[in-house]
């Protein structure tokens, strides 16, 4: 089994990594929408982790690394993050606006990192992520009219929240914590679906859900337990333990774009053209930095030869 350390000396590509978690969470909110159409949003995530840690966290062992850290990672990367973006979607933040906000988390990142770890932001790094952010700037623009503020302000806490847990790898693996990053997405996963039952409960959001509510709501906790937890965290985890946060958190900023032509697709959330130039901003800030990972990975390549 994969363990942080073990493939730094035969790094996977990148892109092979962080394009199907792009792909994942760009359908990641269309769903999230569904989902808190027939519950809450603290029951939909109690269900969503429940179904990422039970029945696997029999099979995997607990990582061996302190368990603060492990709760520390499951506070910022679950907790914070999807008690704040259920609640924004609850509160009726488009599915296609909710994806946009949450990639703030490209700007948290590398600022946390640099009071954090003190990690340095390259001017090419920082060049490519004002071009995202500039199409993010023109998406907001062009849709925050529609929306009361604080969907936008809980979309935001939420992308602070990703950024967090983004840093919180990154310290751990400068601790050389050596553990399987499925593992440790399991283990994250069993702490939360107590506390988000409690505020289920605590807000009365159970009230008048049913045996059928649940059932319908099965197969969008199944998709966010499963494959958008279990399978896109485990790739996320392993692409920032290899190449870091600063690299990696740039290609989220490609979700916004595949969420919000799905809820155009499938919701109906107006996609104007103010929306269509700011999602090419978005790619376009995406592709220099992918030409910058490669320029710089090529230049190291080539000082280790000489």
């Amino acid at each position: 089994m994969f363990k942080v350390n073990d493939l730094k000396s035969t790094k996977p590509k990148l892109l092979w990594l962080v394009l199907p978690v792009v792909l994942i969470w760009g359908c990641n909110f269309a769903v999230m929408r569904v989902g808190v159409n027939d519950v809450g949003p603290f029951t939909l995530a109690a269900m969503r982790f429940f179904i990422a840690a039970v029945p696997l966290i029999f099979f995997v062992r607990r990582p061996k690394i302190p368990f603060w850290f492990i709760a520390l990672y499951s506070l910022t990367f679950g907790f914070g993050q999807f008690s704040f973006l259920f609640s924004a979607i609850n509160l009726g933040l488009p599915s296609g606006m909710a994806s946009l906000l949450v990639q703030l988390q490209a700007v948290f990142t590398p600022i946390l990192g640099f009071f954090v770890l003190r990690q340095r932001i390259t001017l090419n790094t920082l060049f490519a992520i004002i071009i995202s952010l500039s199409g993010l700037v023109v998406i907001l623009f062009a849709t925050v009219q529609s929306a009361n503020i604080m969907p936008i302000v809980l979309g935001t806490l939420a992308a602070l929240s990703w950024g967090a847990s983004n840093v919180v790898i990154a310290w751990g693996t400068s601790r050389n914590y050596d553990y399987n990053p499925v593992a440790l997405v399991i283990w994250a996963s069993a702490l939360l679906p107590v506390p988000f039952m409690f505020a289920a409960i605590s807000s009365n959001e159970l009230q008048g859900v049913g045996v059928m509510d649940i059932v319908n709501v099965l197969p969008s906790a199944i998709y966010l337990g499963l494959i958008a937890t279990i399978i896109a965290y485990h790739l996320w985890v392993k692409a920032i333990s290899l190449y870091n946060p600063t690299n990696v958190s740039p290609f989220s900023l490609l979700i916004p774009v595949i969420g919000l032509f799905l809820g155009s697709f499938i919701f109906d959330e107006v996609l104007n053209t103010t929306e269509i130039v700011g999602c090419i901003l978005v790619i376009g800030g995406v592709i220099v930095h992918i030409i910058n990972v490669r320029r710089s990975s090529s230049v190291k390549k080539a000082q280790m030869n000489h």
